[in-house]
């Protein structure tokens, strides 16, 4: 992992802001830098600093030749056929333009390369799940995948009132804007590129989407069977070269859903199984873990169950809170601190995983938000419109949100879907949306700035990707992709039951196979908890302390602008028994306040390994 800044433009400028750059990087990561590189060209037209968390990753994030440089981050798999990543890209980069690149990387990742061909090209993959930001400073464009160190290079900037707003309405930020004013995120899809030396920018769509164009009308009920092939053999590559950052054993994690299950297909597709070995978290009694130990044992792999004992001890508030003060700190201030903010101060050593993120993704529009599962959005533009409003919740729900910006949210998504309308087929607007502002605003800060955990994604692929999307909704919707795939790399998987779901029947004989006909059952009477421990009882037993935090941030801030901080408090010292929701937002209001106040408190998640 690296955290870096690069500059591009007037020699001048540049020069100027390079030792700053330095500094604000150093001052904005999230782990101990083990490995710190800095360089500026001679003639002063760019340069970067760039900070790595163990020894070698400098290294093997960025290559430096007379040709150019290039830093290339997160879990990135591969350059077409090369596990040397940033080496191959820089020579790619020399001889071809942004679509080659986008379109031949794989896995999660952020990548800024400098040329004489190129200039300077920045953008993440298309997932949106390793954000990539930018701001411009006396003519030199900076980009770094830290939005707060560019916002610490912008001197005496201010927050961005409106995206943090965002966390109100939504428990999310949707858009390019970042909660630092004047400095952007590179939406997934798209790319920057600057002329070297230039003060010019352009912020370029790719030509070569994912998404079918809405000028591409028909759809298909299933793909050729050169076509699965050819995304069998993208994935187990991906997954190959996934596996060369585990050396040893295998832990793949496995729940009783798909995605986990596919993952392990690829490796056994692979001819890792001798090298497998499945895990599962859960409770004790949990059928997640008794439907994984069924899999791994009809199938033969090692697999261990990590029991986690039920909470008995008393929250400890004052850690709660110096966790949420370093949660607006790791993650910029773009999420809830729902998710995340449990993750320690300091991790000692950096894990690897396997996971199946991306399928999700491929499953149809209702693959990530249960509201467009029955297809009911294609009806017309205002069905969807209204699915996009309360997306990952109802808006604003506790009903504070100030109407100006309630009005410019509302506003933002008709923008939204009028833009893309135009553009993409319409029933891939859902997982667009999906793309641009869940992955990009909510995962990918979390799975960038808890550095001690490497997430490897063999499933993202934008080949993959593309000929998924070919697909009808339908035929998306039924995981006629999942079931393809593991099929075809280890069909023994594909007849043992899921934990609370089946295949669609349209799959039974496909590829000669029969599916289970019902859900997997434990037989053990299990109920999840809605809401985790520590988040109940922290807004149970700190009533009045999260009071004090919101009035103090209305004393000395302008946080009354964003909602009726009056009502909030109101509901916070009288409401009994609150919901997922009701606590998503309190957790919410406190991320802002700590912002504004600034009263955020640094992390380092790598300690001495």
């Amino acid at each position: 992992m690296i955290n870096f800044i690069v500059l591009n433009g007037k020699s001048e400028s540049v020069k100027k802001l390079y030792e700053t750059a330095q500094q604000a990087l150093k001052r904005n990561l999230t782990f101990k830098p083990v490995e710190v590189a800095n360089k500026i060209s001679g003639s002063g037209a760019w340069a970067y600093t760039a900070c790595g968390n163990a020894e070698g990753e400098i290294s093997k994030r960025i290559t430096s030749k007379q040709s150019g440089v290039c830093l290339i981050n997160g879990p990135v798999l591969r350059m077409c056929d090369s596990y040397d990543v940033s080496d191959a890209a820089l020579d790619a980069s020399t001889k071809n333009d942004a679509e080659y690149m986008f379109d031949n990387i794989s896995g999660s990742y952020n990548f800024v390369s400098i040329t004489s061909k190129n200039g300077l090209l920045a953008f993440g993959d298309f997932s949106g799940t390793c954000p990539i930001y930018y701001t411009i400073i006396d003519g030199v464009t900076c980009v770094s995948n830290r939005a707060s160190a560019l916002h610490e290079l912008r001197g005496n900037s201010k927050y961005n009132i409106s995206s943090l707003s965002w966390l109100i309405g939504h428990a999310n930020i949707f858009g390019n804007e970042s909660p630092f004013e004047c400095v952007y995120s590179i939406t997934a899809g798209s790319y920057l590129k600057s002329p070297l030396g230039s003060t010019t920018v352009n912020i370029n769509k790719f030509k070569n989407q994912i998404w079918p164009s809405n000028d591409d009308a028909q759809y298909l009920n299933d793909l050729s069977g050169d076509d699965w092939d050819l995304i069998v053999d993208e994935l187990v590559k991906n997954f190959k070269a996934a596996s060369e950052n585990i050396p040893g054993e295998l832990r793949l994690s496995l729940t009783g859903g798909k995605d986990s299950r596919l993952v392990l297909a690829l490796a056994l597709g692979a001819g890792f199984k001798d090298r497998i070995t499945t895990f599962t978290n859960g409770p004790e009694g949990s059928p997640e873990i008794s439907c994984a130990q069924n899999i791994a044992n009809k199938i033969g792999v090692k697999h261990v169950a990590n029991v986690k004992a039920p909470q008995v001890k008393a929250q400890d508030f004052a850690n709660s809170w110096e966790k949420l003060n370093w949660h607006s700190y790791r993650m910029e201030s773009y999420i809830c601190p729902w998710d995340g903010a449990t993750a320690e101060r300091t991790i000692k050593n950096i894990t690897s995983d396997m996971t199946g993120f991306g399928g999700e993704l491929y499953r149809g529009p209702g693959g990530h938000a249960k509201q467009f599962k029955n297809l009911s959005f294609m009806d017309n533009k205002d069905a969807i419109l209204s699915k996009f409003i309360n997306y990952h919740q109802k808006m604003d729900p506790l009903n504070i949100l100030s109407s100006l910006y309630k009005n410019a949210q509302i506003g933002w998504f008709y923008g939204w879907l009028e833009e893309n309308i135009k553009s993409v087929r319409f029933d891939v607007l859902p997982e667009k949306f999906f793309v641009e502002n869940r992955l990009s605003n909510w995962n990918g800060p979390l799975a960038q700035n808890v550095t001690g955990r490497i997430k490897l994604m063999p499933l993202l692929s934008p080949k993959v990707a593309r000929l998924v999307f070919k697909l009808s909704p339908e035929a998306r919707n039924k995981e006629l992709f999942h079931y393809s795939v593991m099929a075809k790399l280890a069909p023994e998987l594909v007849s043992l039951p899921f934990l609370n779901a089946t295949w669609d029947k349209s799959l039974q004989g496909r590829f000669g196979l029969d599916i289970a006909d019902a859900p997997y059952d434990s037989g053990v009477k299990f109920t999840p908890r809605s809401v985790q421990a520590w988040q109940a009882q922290f807004v149970e037993g700190q009533r009045e302390e999260i009071v004090h935090l919101l009035e103090r941030a209305a004393e000395y801030t302008n946080i009354r602008e964003i909602f009726d901080v009056d009502k909030l408090c109101e509901y916070v010292r009288e409401k009994e028994g609150m919901n997922t929701i009701e606590i998503k937002t309190i957790l919410s209001s406190i991320a802002v306040a700590i912002t504004l106040l600034n009263d955020q408190e640094s992390v380092e998640d790598l300690g001495q390994v």
